[in-house]
C-alpha cells in the first residue's frame, strides 16, 4: 500500500454489478469501465485500472467461487474525478489475506501473481476481515 489516496469528494459514477462467477462477461465489464474512465486518459492509466479489475474479477471467479456453482461475484466500480475504487466481492470463504501478503512472489508457481499485480499498480488496497472482498484504489490524473 502506498501513501494516502484520498479521493476528492462524491464519486462521479458509480456501477454495480452482479455477475455469475465465470469470465464470460469480463470483457464487457473492462470495456465499459475504459468507456466510463474516459477517452482522453494516457494508455497506461487505462491500461492499469482494466489489468486491476480483470485480475480481482479473476481472483474471485477461480478462487472465491466454488467451481460448477451458481455462485455471483459483486463489482463495484467508483469513479471520482482523480481516482478509481474498484471493490469485489465473491460469495466464497475467503483467505488468510496475512499468510499470503507475508510469501514473497515466485513466477515459479501458479498463485499469487494477482497480489503481485495488485501491489504493483494499485495505490492502496484492503481486504475485508474474512478475505473475500477486496477494495482497490487507483489515483489518476484529474480530468
Amino acid at each position: 500500500m502506498r501513501g494516502s489516496v484520498a479521493m476528492t469528494g462524491k464519486p462521479v459514477k458509480v456501477i454495480r454489478k452482479k455477475l455469475r462467477a465465470n469470465v464470460e462477461h469480463l470483457d464487457q465489464l473492462c470495456a465499459e469501465l475504459r468507456e466510463n474512465l474516459g477517452s482522453w486518459r494516457s494508455e497506461g492509466e487505462l491500461f492499469a485500472c482494466d489489468l486491476l479489475l480483470r485480475e480481482v474479477m479473476l481472483n474471485a471467479i477461480m478462487h472465491g467461487c466454488p467451481e460448477a456453482s451458481d455462485s455471483m461475484v459483486r463489482c463495484k466500480l467508483s469513479f471520482f474525478s482523480d481516482g478509481l475504487q474498484i471493490t469485489v466481492q465473491d460469495e466464497g470463504c475467503g483467505f488468510d489475506r496475512n499468510v499470503w501478503m507475508a510469501r514473497p512472489y515466485d513466477p515459479d508457481k501458479d498463485s499469487g501473481r494477482g497480489l503481485m499485480i495488485i501491489r504493483r499498480y494499485a495505490d492502496r488496497f484492503r481486504y475485508n476481515y474474512s478475505g473475500n472482498c477486496l477494495s482497490i484504489k487507483k489515483r489518476l490524473q484529474s480530468a
